[in-house]
């Protein structure tokens, strides 16, 4: 299979202490990524030839196995507050387990395995 998960973090990480808390901004997501810190999350088809991201503030990330049964079921967790420098390292009570088989176009928070 020549689809993979990876992550890199925003432009903004570079020159940020990134265990900060920033403040909030309405533009877009390309201007925020040079603004605040956090980390981005992409999807590959083609074994890395490119790359489309597909969320921002995430912390961990996988496929679902394949006893599950759906090739683009993936689990996630990523902050409910998307502002600011995303905080790495440190417990939140605002981050999320989430699923998606839409690759974030559409996405539901659970605390169970059956919530798809």
């Amino acid at each position: 299979n020549d689809w993979f998960l990876a992550s890199g973090n925003s432009n903004g990480c570079s020159s940020r202490d990134s265990t900060s808390v920033g403040g909030s901004g309405s533009k877009s997501d390309d201007d925020l990524g040079d603004k605040f810190c956090f980390r981005k999350l992409y999807v590959t088809k083609n074994a890395g030839k490119s790359f489309t991201e597909i969320r921002n503030y995430v912390v961990q990330y996988d496929w679902a196995p394949e006893e599950d049964g759906n090739e683009d079921l993936v689990y996630a967790t990523m902050h409910s507050v998307q502002e600011g420098n995303q905080k790495f390292g440190f417990w939140d009570q605002f981050v999320d387990f989430v699923a998606t088989t839409d690759y974030f176009s559409t996405s539901k928070v659970g605390y169970s395995l059956d919530i798809l």
